[in-house]
């Protein structure tokens, strides 16, 4: 696998980005790294768009585009250096294979606040999440529809998917029963959010006196 490190000319733009969940506040820092993690530990990061788009496209390359752009708009989303990938399935590819997630994988998943959303990749995929995908990459709530688009089920398999006339869609205010991925369907036409999550990130060394994380890196797949 490929690392890319935070050069120490990045921490600056870092150093209110991420502190010990106990340590941080929302008025000290909008991503609060999560709880018990150490040096090397994978963990993966998630939102939901703030933004909206149709489900037209069969190309999963420009929903992942889309979250891309989402994320690298936020200098501190931006200053990870990771991938961003659209949890939603294609006619030819699954959501768990194009974010990378397909089970096994003892990876845990966690909102920009540091709450967690799953374990891990098995966890991610049993149908249920531990809270709402509702937390967005400008870290706040998510407002209006509580639709988006997945095409995929709580297997994390391709069903009804998107670039088709009536895709599936998920609800970001649900956690169980599938629902948060699957809750129905919609017209392809209609503009909605989309779930995204990060390439796998590691933290590289321990955090510094002042309780800011010196250094994080990325872990490619």
């Amino acid at each position: 696998m490929r690392y890319l490190a935070v050069s120490r000319a990045s921490i600056a733009s870092l150093a209110a980005l991420f502190f010990w969940a106990l340590g941080a506040s929302s008025s000290q820092a909008c991503l609060v790294l999560p709880a018990g993690l150490g040096p090397d530990d994978p963990f993966r990061l998630a939102f939901v768009t703030s933004g909206v788009r149709n489900a037209e496209s069969t190309d999963i390359a420009d929903y992942n585009a889309f979250v891309s752009a989402a994320a690298n708009a936020v200098p501190e989303l931006a200053a990870l250096g990771t991938d961003w990938y659209a949890v939603v399935s294609t006619a030819t590819v699954d959501a768990r294979d194009n974010t990378g997630t397909a089970p096994p994988g003892d990876v845990p998943v966690y909102l920009l606040n540091g709450t967690m959303l799953a374990t891990s990749y098995n966890d991610l995929w049993d149908w249920s999440i531990a809270v709402p995908w509702d937390y967005s990459e400008l870290c706040a709530t998510v407002q209006g529809s509580s639709n988006i688009w997945t095409g995929t089920n709580g297997f994390g398999v391709a069903d009804q998917a998107l670039g088709i006339a009536n895709p599936t869609i998920g609800s970001r205010t649900a956690t169980d029963n599938q629902v948060w991925v699957r809750v129905g369907s919609g017209a392809s036409s209609a503009n909605l959010g989309f779930y995204a999550i990060s390439g796998v990130l590691t933290i590289s060394e321990v955090p510094n006196e002042d309780q800011t994380w010196d250094r994080i890196k990325a872990q490619y797949r």
